[in-house]
């Protein structure tokens, strides 16, 4: 263990086997605490191979390593000033967990919380006044662990990400200003991307079961702004993306789905365009595809192996679907500005 202390405090406690610590810290009143316990209950190897390496450069930054159990390794590099971060692993017989910090600039936070078996979390801020949390649980006896990983480049953003299971992963990016990503995965083989440019858009992405997936881009390819995104997945095997990519702005995507083997694709390019779709059953797809300005399109699906297709090219244009039933196929073209669509179809069969 190595500190170099300019009015700088570090704190180490090490019990166990084999445990290491390193803390470096140049600049004034930074503060450091590193604490690795040793022996697990029942397992008489629990301690060994924990990990900790500590870098601050700056004034006034603080960091928080606590690691207890088998194999982990936490890293915390900050330079500037007043950044805090925290990683908190392992309970019970926890092997192998892994968590990175690495910020650069002032009033940054990040917290990372990882219990059981083989997480990997990875926090990264570039900036100013950016928060990243990431809370993951896997499960013990070498279960299947989750991954993290969360970049921001900008100011005042914030990416919160939370998964229970096993095999998740959870991808944020945010380049720009007040931007804000949550992410909450319960259940296995969930994925969640996030990607965001620009200033202040939101996107949250909910999944509840197995083998779902949900992805968001905003403005990540062009410039806007003000960009909303909601994803609500409950069941197996769903898909939902939402697409702001391009030049949009003031836009909103709401994608909401319970069943199994759902679908939802959204795409939107212009400004206060607004998409909803809601789908309950299984086998249903939906797809809206919006360019020009203020267009609204409503899909609202139940039952299964429903179809609905709406485009719209224009200003002003408005749809709405609602199916009910099994096998029902709508598709929907508006072309031009101020066009009024409803279609409403009920029982069995397929209708187009």
């Amino acid at each position: 263990m190595c500190a170099f202390a300019q009015n700088n405090g570090s704190a180490v406690s090490q019990t166990g086997t084999a445990n290491d610590a390193q803390v470096s810290q140049v600049g004034v009143e930074n503060s450091s605490d590193v604490n690795q316990s040793g022996t697990v209950t029942g397992n008489s190897l629990s301690g060994q191979g924990n990990e900790a390496k500590v870098k601050q450069a700056g004034n006034k930054n603080t960091s928080l390593v606590k690691q207890a159990g088998d194999f982990n390794i936490g890293t915390v590099t900050q330079n500037g000033n007043h950044n805090a971060a925290g990683i908190d692993q392992g309970v019970g017989n926890a092997q192998e967990n892994e968590a990175y910090t690495t910020q650069d600039g002032m009033h940054n936070t990040a917290s990372q919380k990882q219990r059981y078996d083989f997480n990997l979390g990875n926090i990264d801020q570039d900036g100013n006044r950016n928060e990243a949390y990431q809370d993951q649980s896997s499960g013990p006896n070498q279960s299947a662990g989750n991954d993290a990983y969360a970049k921001q480049t900008g100011k005042h953003n914030l990416i919160d990400q939370k998964q229970i299971g096993n095999r998740n992963g959870a991808f944020a990016y945010q380049i720009g200003n007040h931007n804000e990503a949550d992410q909450d995965q319960t259940g296995n083989d969930n994925n969640a991307v996030t990607r965001q440019g620009e200033n202040r858009n939101e996107a949250h992405q909910t999944q509840i079961g197995n083998g779902n997936s949900a992805t968001s881009y905003q403005n990540d390819l062009g410039i806007g702004s003000d960009n909303y995104s909601l994803q609500n997945q409950t069941g197996n095997l769903n898909t939902a993306t939402v697409d702001q990519g391009f030049n949009s702005s003031n836009s909103s995507a709401i994608q909401n789905q319970m069943g199994n083997s759902n679908g939802a694709y959204a795409f939107q390019e212009g400004d206060d365009n607004a998409s909803d779709q809601s789908q309950v059953g299984g086998n249903n797809g939906a797809f809206a595809f919006q360019v020009g300005d203020t267009n609204v399109s409503n899909q609202l699906q139940s039952g299964f192996d429903n179809f609905s297709d709406v485009t719209q090219l224009g200003n002003n244009n408005n749809a709405f679907t609602s199916q009910t039933g099994s096998g029902h196929v709508d598709f929907t073209i508006q072309v031009g500005n101020g066009n009024m669509s409803t279609v409403t179809q009920g029982n069995t069969g397929t209708t187009f």
